[in-house]
């Protein structure tokens, strides 16, 4: 829910038709066991500069452009929807251009430990 809140909230105003696509990123898998999700947008973009950072508490790439924008924010909506999905066992990463948008990857596991655990025969004897 952040990443697309955080694609509406930082929409590039100079765009007329701007975007955000969440879909499975085909061809990204890095393996049977894992699925990658995509939420793609072509707003502001964050500078390469910024992104190493953005998923840590109280970043936010665009603060300077809270007037412009008519946005407010704390910087802790990137790190917590990174910790949820460390917490499910994957990792997020983000793609980005300013000017053309950014490009968030989410990997998560299919099976998660507990899902095994619960596959697994019990009782055997």
């Amino acid at each position: 829910m952040n990443l697309v809140s955080n694609a509406i909230k930082y929409s590039d105003p100079s765009k007329p038709d701007s975007f955000v696509e969440i879909a499975p990123a085909d061809g990204q898998s890095l393996s049977d066991d894992t699925c990658v999700i995509r939420v793609r947008d072509n707003g502001l973009g964050i500078a390469d500069e910024d992104r190493p950072a953005i998923f840590e508490r109280f970043v936010r790439a665009h603060a300077h452009m809270d007037a412009v924008l008519g946005v407010t924010g704390s910087g802790l909506g990137l790190a917590i929807a990174a910790d949820c999905v460390r917490a499910m066992g994957g990792s997020i990463d983000c793609e980005s251009v300013v000017g053309e948008g950014s490009t968030f990857y989410i990997t998560l596991p299919l099976n998660t430990p507990r899902d095994s655990e619960t596959d697994s025969p019990q009782g055997s004897s």
